[in-house]
């Protein structure tokens, strides 16, 4: 089934106390009054169907069906208009006859850019991190610029369809009769598996296929940390080690008793020792041992520093995809705008013609009432030189 609709917009704000705002003061309501017009087509222009839809405050007190061809109330007060509009015979013509004056005449215009026209999307792959799940991120396929708007995006991952792990936003009219798509896949990518995402589209001889493989510098940045994690550990295990047994050689050397001797007066004299040359060593073991402490604060300090800087930039990228999702939102809005008021002008424009024509009528109905009595005033006078005629016929009779 095909369908077009052609919708107009009418807004009218009443102010509920009556007296117009005075300024910075709000308005104690706002009310809504719209006229929704439809065409129903099957099967072309074979079986047409026009629909008009009146609504107040989003409910639909009455409608006009072509196929009932009468108003029919929705609600108490909409029967009750129903009734009132169903007595006017012309209304009922002109509602009756759009089926052809404006079903079918526009579906001549519409079908070329609405039911024939078709626009292939196009497809790209983006790798977007997450902030929520750990790993590299997530694979975002974005279908764009495309029409008609039903299509079929796939995830697949070594030739197997994945329709579990996959949400989709809804499709989003652009505003300039295209529409997109995305369609992010949960599991995160791996090396050395392909993740191809497949689009379907009427538009589309054949299915249109976009693979995504890791890049090669993501993989020599992950080699990279593990190799400098692994030389790192490395050189403190190999500094831990050799501090631990330089300090247990001095401590066996302290442990060690002095000998004694006597001297010429039979007075004990201690063996010179290297005791100073022992204190030496002792004290640049402990300014080595503080080095490396500070060394090792110091490198303590830099990987917090980058961890603190990498987290930073995570907060950074996840802002900007927010801020993108944000734009994306706001262009939808202004896009919606601008098809509202290209409606409301739509429908102003076609209550203009539509008073234009009813005063066009008007007019044919006043010269035509003239015209009436010009041609009655002409009868009567007709009739009045007829009975003079008669009279003065009689009159030569009775002579």
């Amino acid at each position: 089934m095909e369908r077009v609709r052609g919708a107009g917009t009418v807004l009218v704000v009443l102010v509920v106390l009556g007296a117009p705002p005075a300024a910075g003061e709000e308005l104690s309501g706002v009310f809504e009054d719209m006229a929704k017009h439809e065409c129903h087509f099957i099967n072309g222009t074979e079986r047409v169907r026009f629909v008009e839809r009146l609504i107040y405050n989003r409910q639909q007190y009455m409608h006009f069906d072509s196929d009932v061809g009468v108003y029919v109330g929705d609600t108490p007060y909409g029967e009750f208009q129903a009734r009132y509009w169903n007595r006017i015979q012309e209304r009922l013509d002109y509602f009756r006859a759009q089926v052809d004056t404006f079903c079918r005449h526009n579906y001549k215009v519409f079908t070329p850019f609405s039911v024939e026209r078709r626009v292939p999307p196009s497809v790209s792959i983006l790798l977007v991190p997450s902030s929520s799940q750990p790993g590299p991120g997530r694979l975002l396929c974005s279908v764009m610029d495309f029409y008609p708007a039903p299509v079929q995006v796939r995830w697949f991952q070594d030739g197997q369809e994945l329709p579990e792990h996959v949400v989709a936003t809804d499709v989003v009219p652009n505003g300039d009769w295209t529409y997109q798509v995305l369609v992010m896949l949960e599991i995160p990518p791996r090396r050395g598996v392909t993740s191809p995402c497949q689009v379907e589209h009427v538009s589309l001889e054949h299915p249109l296929s976009q693979q995504w493989e890791m890049p090669q510098d993501i993989v020599c940045s992950k080699i990279l940390v593990g190799v400098g994690g692994f030389v790192l550990g490395l050189v403190f295990l190999v500094l831990g080690l050799g501090f631990y047994l330089r300090e247990k050689r001095l401590s066996r050397r302290r442990l060690q008793p002095l000998p004694v001797a006597s001297g010429p007066a039979g007075i004990p004299q201690s063996i010179p020792t290297q005791s100073s040359s022992y204190s030496t060593s002792f004290q640049n073991a402990k300014n080595y041992q503080t080095d490396l402490r500070t060394k090792k604060n110091q490198g303590d300090l830099r990987v917090k520093k980058n961890q603190m800087d990498l987290k930073a930039k995570k907060d950074w990228v996840d802002l900007r995809a927010k801020k993108n999702w944000g734009d994306l939102g706001t262009k939808k809005n202004e896009r919606d705008l601008r098809t509202r008021k290209n409606r409301v002008d739509l429908r102003t424009k076609r209550n203009q013609t539509n008073l234009r024509a009813k005063e066009n009528r008007g007019a044919l109905r006043a010269k035509k009432n003239g015209t009436d009595v010009r041609v009655k005033k002409k009868q009567v006078e007709l009739k009045d030189k007829t009975k003079q005629v008669d009279m003065r016929a009689k009159r030569n009779r009775e002579i």
